[in-house]
């Protein structure tokens, strides 16, 4: 951390975050920040084998990845009990949920991930009441790096990943960076593969010492498949009627039917302009293209309860969606840094603008023969007629403002709040719904000599999810969040640390239910809640360093039972051996992730806890590199969630084997 003296992480960068520039949208220290945020740094996803960028989620309190198993279609995660989170890449809204229309974030692009715990609508706007997941991709540095990494690993996995930057100029006024991808793999789904391309150019223009210009581009290519089966729940959390269980690489799909096949690409500017000593301008602004074909058979949901014929064979549904998306996203704000006697301001204005457009045609067959899952015989691709429909369009504009204002250096305060106008526009379903709303926060920290800095905050968030009317012709307003949050920050002095202990309570408001009076109606009586408490810790010891991490979450649905997929009990830790002397360059890495028991839709039983190890060991010289990952490594069968009729399995033991080349 700054001002110990002391290093901490690896080649790749520190693995004790300083600052983030998510929670705030200024660069402010983690440690001063008045509510509990998670940052997964470049050197701990690759020490700790991410693959995947939900794989960065594993080790943060209170932020389940992997929620519903393994799944090539998104990153699915939960953060404070609350289903996923709304998806940002660089500050703007990078949303995979339109009908998987987009590619996915690939983690060697990224710098770090930063995740907001509880509701952000005061500097984000419409958006999920759990929180935002955001990637920071990488960026041009003016010191020269060349690094080619070559993997293989489970499933065949191959992917070769090429990082150049450093200065184009001697000034250091123009500042370059290539990072490419290419990978060929298959997964532990029969007839599963992922392969992918990936190219992220960025420039860097520095005309004058107070002005920054970063553009960066982005096209990948993935050729993969859904991979998820919907498998019934007798066959992965219960036996199935002939007492087995089903493989975790069974595939009930239709071989060269199944596929996910998207194309992207997206040009990002980000600038920022100091005017003078107090004022200073930003923003960033993206427009991005996505073409996609998803294809998908899965286990039809029929033949209730167990989902199997009589005779033990299955039926499956048969899905084809042709999907479009256009993106265009932007955020500027200024900022004034100043004083007022004993209180200085970091004082932002923004205005914020999304305008995104999805087509999507989609068709549905019939399947042309059942199949036993536990020996299928494939029985061919039915006829699919594919409907030309309307597109979507979703527009969002808001102006938002914060004040931190520091009062002798000792009380933090930070209060801010957000203006939003949303409109959605979809012909399919007769949606043309507009709807604003103002969202406030507050946050009050005290920061003592000793590293102990106690805060309290008040975040609030609406999403536009409710669609119709009730039974009087009154359209429905958007879904509220409120989140009140207690904790404490420390830093032990003189060593490289960050601890964050807090409690909260998180209430989701104006949820759709059954009109009492008027059974085919809905009124907006229904509220979730989401209560628990959080410890998460990183402190390096000597040549170790250890994170812990525990969370623990009461939640209650609009049903009055536990939301679906949510562990009351969750824990982790990752212990990293980099020593020095005659060992320097060594490493190893061990972690250990807890979940526990989680729940069903509507109080039905839902998984049974697991526990997993992950392993690390390699050796480092100036020039290479060569590490050892060991994921799941007793390579337990675990399902993720469940509920009365389906089970999601989670990803068996992976093993890769990296080498990085410096040149």
């Amino acid at each position: 951390m700054e001002g110990t003296g002391q290093r901490t992480g690896g080649s790749l960068g520190p693995t004790i975050p300083r600052s983030s520039g998510t929670a705030t949208k200024t660069d402010t220290p983690v440690t001063e920040i008045s509510r509990s945020i998670s940052i997964e740094t470049r050197q701990q996803i690759v020490d700790k084998g991410g693959q995947r960028l939900e794989d960065t989620y594993l080790y943060s309190a209170g932020v389940r990845g992997g929620t519903y198993g393994y799944d090539l279609r998104g990153n699915w995660a939960s953060i404070r009990g609350f289903d996923i989170p709304a998806e940002y890449l660089d500050g703007l809204q990078f949303d995979n949920s339109l009908y998987y229309n987009n590619t996915l974030p690939e983690v060697p692009l990224l710098e770090r991930v930063e995740i907001i715990k509880g509701p952000a609508g005061s500097l984000y706007g419409n958006s999920t009441v759990g929180g935002l997941l955001n990637a920071v991709s990488k960026r041009p540095e003016a010191e020269t790096s060349r690094r080619i990494t070559a993997e293989y690993g489970t499933h065949e996995r191959k992917q070769t990943t090429l990082d150049v930057t450093g200065r184009i100029d001697e000034q250091g006024k123009v500042l370059g960076r290539f990072v490419g991808l290419l990978r060929d793999s298959e997964t532990q789904v029969d007839h599963g593969r992922n392969d992918a391309i990936a190219l992220a150019p960025s420039l860097t223009f520095r005309p004058t010492p107070d002005t920054d210009i970063t553009v960066l581009g982005r096209y990948q290519k993935q050729d993969g498949t859904p991979d998820t089966q919907f498998l019934s729940r007798y066959g992965t959390v219960e036996p199935a009627y002939n007492g087995r269980y089903l493989s975790t690489g069974t595939f009930v799909g239709e071989p060269g039917f199944d596929k996910l096949e998207a194309e992207s690409a997206a040009i990002t500017i980000d600038a920022d302009h100091r005017l003078n000593d107090i004022w200073s301008l930003g923003g960033a602004v993206r427009y991005s293209e996505s073409n996609s074909h998803y294809n998908h058979a899965w286990w039809a949901y029929a033949d209730y309860p167990t989902r199997y014929a009589s005779d033990g064979t299955i039926d499956r549904t048969f899905y084809t969606q042709y999907g479009s998306t256009q993106i265009l996203v932007g955020d500027v704000n200024a900022t004034a840094d100043f004083r007022t006697g004993p209180v200085t301001h970091k004082l932002l204005f923004g205005a914020a603008y999304n305008d995104t457009t999805a087509d999507n045609d989609t068709g549905y067959g019939t399947s042309t023969g059942r199949i036993d899952p536990f020996n299928p015989v494939y029985t061919g691709i039915p006829s699919i007629t594919v409907a030309d429909t309307p597109a979507v369009n979703f527009k969002q504009a808001g102006v938002y403002a914060q004040d931190q204002l520091r009062i002798y250096d000792r009380w933090l305060v930070t209060a801010g709040a957000r203006w939003d106008q949303v409109e959605t526009d979809n012909p399919n379903s007769g949606i043309n719904a507009s709807d604003s709303d103002i969202t406030v926060n507050l946050g009050l920290m005290y920061k003592f000599d000793n590293g102990i800095s106690p805060y309290v905050s008040y975040n609030e968030s609406f999403r536009q999810e409710n669609f119709g009317t009730d039974v009087n012709g009154a359209s429905f307003d958007p879904t509220r969040g409120v989140q009140y949050e207690v904790g404490v920050k420390y830093e032990i002095p003189g060593v490289p640390s960050l601890i964050t202990a807090s409690v909260f309570e998180i209430t989701k408001s104006n949820i759709l239910v059954t009109d009492p009076d008027n059974p085919t109606y809905k009124v907006q009586s229904g509220e979730a809640t989401s209560r628990g408490f959080e410890l998460e810790g990183q402190v390096k010891l000597g040549e170790f360093e250890v994170e812990a991490n525990y969370a623990f979450l009461k939640t209650e649905g609009d049903d009055g039972e536990p939301l679906y997929g949510i562990p009351d009990h969750a824990a982790s830790t990752w212990v990293t051996w980099r020593p020095g002397g005659t060992w320097e360059g060594f490493k190893a890495g061990a972690g250990v992730r807890y979940v526990g028991s989680s729940h069903g839709y509507s109080g039905a039983d839902g998984a049974d806890s697991y526990t997993l190890g992950d392993a690390m060991i390699g050796y480092e010289f100036d020039t290479w590199d060569l590490t050892l990952n060991v994921r799941n490594l007793t390579d337990e069968t675990y399902v993720t969630s469940a509920d009365s009729t389906t089970g999601y399995y989670g990803e068996r033991r992976t093993i890769v084997l990296r080498l990085g080349v410096n040149f």
